[in-house]
């Protein structure tokens, strides 16, 4: 099957649809007869973690594998073993659900990644191994610990949305300015993440510089700063100044 072109998709549009004529396997036992044909894996790890260990231990015979979803939110189990993600050289989207101990050095090498999630992962930054998935159009960090975005995080030319949800930023980072191509940018507040990030403290988000970095990103159309402290005086400024966005607060 070839790949199916979602570069007009979105969250607010939808990537979720990668793949949709593949068959979802849930199962491993299932996806383990024909490993070298699965497309779409979708793994929850059981109160055991067992179905979790048998992908790792069998995680690469996936060769054809182009969306991966592990979510470990239900049972945050800690799993010392992982799969060697450079391994699943076909990926376009991988979803990853509090997994902290996963290795991030070698995104880079997911030549044709669109989409990534990292979610949950307690990371206190986004891994600069990012910056070689020049196909990435989605790029969501949500509920970590990340206060700060990557030096040449515009090498990305491809890169249309991100997500920065529910993480320790006090501005928007200056970055962001770099991204040319940036249509949508999620910065809300992280009034869950102490009890989704295993009782760890985590920052309210306030936006003490403003945003003028956001007058670089021409095509933008919406900008979320839900439950962000944002004083009256800023939120007008910004409406007025940035007339051709939609702003959420």
């Amino acid at each position: 099957m070839q790949a199916q072109d979602y570069s007009s998709l979105g969250k607010k549009i939808n990537y979720s649809d990668v793949c949709r004529k593949a068959k979802k396997f849930k199962s491993i036992e299932e996806a383990l007869l024909s490993p070298g044909e699965i497309q779409y894996l979708e793994l929850t790890v059981d109160k055991d973690g067992l179905n979790y260990q048998k992908f790792v231990d069998n995680h690469s015979k996936f060769t054809a594998l182009r969306k991966l979803i592990i979510d470990n939110r239900w049972y945050r189990l800690k799993l010392p073993a992982n799969p060697d993600l450079s391994v699943f050289k076909e990926l376009e989207f991988l979803q990853v659900y509090c997994l902290p101990s996963l290795k991030f050095d070698k995104l880079n090498e997911l030549s044709h990644l669109k989409y990534l999630d990292l979610d949950a992962c307690e990371l206190t930054s986004v891994p600069v191994s990012i910056l070689g998935l020049k196909q990435l159009e989605f790029l969501n960090v949500s509920m970590n610990f990340i206060s700060g975005l990557p030096d040449n995080i515009g090498e990305m030319t491809s890169l249309k949305e991100i997500d920065l949800t529910n993480n320790c930023f006090a501005e928007i980072p200056k970055q962001i300015a770099e991204v040319k191509g940036l249509l949508y940018l999620d910065m809300n507040n992280a009034e869950t993440a102490p009890q989704s990030l295993d009782g760890k403290l985590s920052c309210k988000n306030t936006l003490v510089v403003y945003p003028s970095v956001l007058a670089d990103c021409k095509k933008l159309k919406k900008v979320s700063l839900y439950k962000v402290n944002v004083d009256k005086a800023t939120q007008k400024k910004m409406k007025a100044e940035f007339k051709g966005v939609k702003i959420k607060f």
